[in-house]
């Protein structure tokens, strides 16, 4: 009688063994279907958008703010020169292209001109380093490489934890059933 439950036992711990071996392999198929799809959506989104930030990356990262007040200063004389023609239009359709009314507005435009280059000068520091944060604060939160090495991560945890809780109950069935054999033999004798 001892001989059917050590053979019970025995039989147990191979199926055991050989249904842990298919959960094994079925959670294998499963984390390579995840990640492969985490790799899909990084390989699109860097096919979209890779040249777009790798673009974005050096501009932000060339910028000065010697470079900024040029530019700056270069769209504010643009304006002011395109206003300074749309106020003599004006004015010469009216007739009053040479009165004070025309050289008090065009000293607005030159004040205002004037404050306008020194606000560049000024703050052209803080407006560069304002939107080189801006630029990474926006990197930080598009790219999806954090995902596919997070799904890396825990495929390879849950990988490295199934296969340890496995191999413990495995060994528990084949301990059980060496148990159950040992007892046999001992009524045995």
């Amino acid at each position: 009688m001892a001989w059917i439950g050590a053979a019970i036992s025995v039989v147990g711990g191979l199926l055991s063994n050989n249904s842990s071996k298919k959960a094994k392999k079925r959670a294998a198929r499963a984390a390579a279907s995840e990640q492969a799809l985490a790799q899909e959506q990084y390989d699109d989104w860097k096919e979209v958008y890779g040249p777009i930030q790798d673009n974005l990356g050096e501009y932000y990262a060339g910028l000065t703010p010697d470079q900024y007040e040029v530019t700056g200063i270069q769209a504010i004389e643009e304006q002011k020169a395109a206003g300074l023609k749309q106020l003599n239009e004006r004015l010469a359709q009216r007739g009053i292209s040479d009165s004070s009314i025309a050289a008090a507005a065009e000293m607005n435009i030159e004040l205002d001109t004037i404050q306008d280059k020194a606000t560049v000068r000024a703050t052209s520091e803080q407006a560069v380093a304002e939107q080189q944060m801006n630029f990474l604060q926006v990197g930080l939160g598009q790219d999806p490489g954090s995902d596919l090495l997070d799904t890396l991560r825990n495929n390879s945890n849950n990988e490295r934890s199934y296969a340890n809780q496995s191999e413990r109950l495995a060994g528990e069935s084949i301990s059980n059933a060496l148990t159950a054999v040992g007892t046999a033999l001992s009524d045995n004798d």
